[in-house]
């Protein structure tokens, strides 16, 4: 068992890794993109629901509390659908490299919240990751400039970076797991409203089993995780160390879709592997040593 000073950092390593698997099932599950962020949100929202209950979590919320939850889970919608509408709208890599300009969000705001100039060797390894993940997806980008995908990736990233900041400035009091149960409930309610029951009478049963992997094992507990290192890391440092995602997904390619990765990728790789390693090292210095047995 990891000492508490490891434990964060190793959680938001599993959750990250988490992530790049739940990615692959974009190419799985034969539905509308928001249509499998609604109907993913309801198995990952019971589970969570039944597991607060298995840890008596309680459910009631200060109107304060409640209503910051609700937004943070509002903005954490809005994110999943910008998202995978950028990756609709053009590829995978583009949307990918969108969505993680959100470091540079993140360091930006962090910076703003407490009034200070922004860390400078933060905001380096932000836009040296960045970098990295351009070289990655540069093949990928041959196709050309695509402004409503880059438009709506970049809405995408400043959400999310958002929903990290609220998420560790107003709502760092509120258990991690009662956290994500709020903003999955927000989900199911808000994109219930808007679909209605019709994706979930035409979801056939192995649409059912992919989601609900994808909802429960590569979403709500993942999105947990990340929240208690959110809580233990800050957000730009979390964000630092989750620009190793791209890494995670083309190794995850290669072992189950067979896809070698190029030059290219591999350099790309090789340079935010540097930053998130850097990021990683120096979120550990930061952390408090364990006190010595009296």
């Amino acid at each position: 068992m990891p000492n508490n000073s490891s434990a964060p950092t190793i959680t938001l390593h599993l959750t990250i890794f988490f992530w790049a698997c739940g990615a692959l099932f974009a190419k799985i599950i034969d539905l509308p993109a928001a249509e499998i962020i609604y109907l993913r949100s309801v198995p990952g929202f019971l589970v969570l629901t039944l597991l607060a209950l298995a840890l008596k979590k309680s459910f009631y919320f200060r109107p304060m509390d409640l209503f910051f939850g609700i937004l943070i889970g509002l903005l954490t919608v809005t994110h999943w659908v910008t998202f995978y509408q950028s990756v609709q709208a053009s590829t995978v890599a583009l949307g990918l490299i969108m969505l993680y300009t959100h470091p540079v969000f993140t360091t930006l705001g962090e910076a703003l919240i407490h009034r200070q100039r922004p860390n400078r060797q933060q905001l380096l390894l932000a836009l040296s990751g960045l970098v990295g993940i351009a070289l990655v997806s540069l093949q990928s980008l041959s196709s050309g400039f695509n402004l409503p995908a880059i438009g709506l990736g970049l809405i995408s990233a400043i959400l999310f970076a958002s929903r990290n900041l609220f998420s560790k400035y107003l709502a760092s009091h509120i258990p991690s797991l009662m956290q994500m149960w709020l903003q999955l409930l927000t989900a199911v309610v808000a994109l219930g409203l808007f679909f209605g029951l019709e994706p979930v009478q035409s979801a056939n049963q192995q649409d059912w089993l992919l989601l609900a992997l994808l909802g429960v094992v590569f979403v709500a507990l993942p999105h947990t995780g990340y929240l208690y290192a959110l809580k233990h890391l800050g957000p730009t440092r979390a964000s630092l160390m989750g620009m190793i995602q791209p890494v995670y997904a083309i190794g995850l390619a290669f072992l189950i879709l067979d896809e070698f990765p190029t030059l290219l990728e591999i350099t790309g790789g090789i340079i935010i592997l540097g930053a998130a390693s850097w990021a990683t090292l120096d979120a550990r210095g930061d952390q408090p040593k364990p006190r010595p047995a009296l």
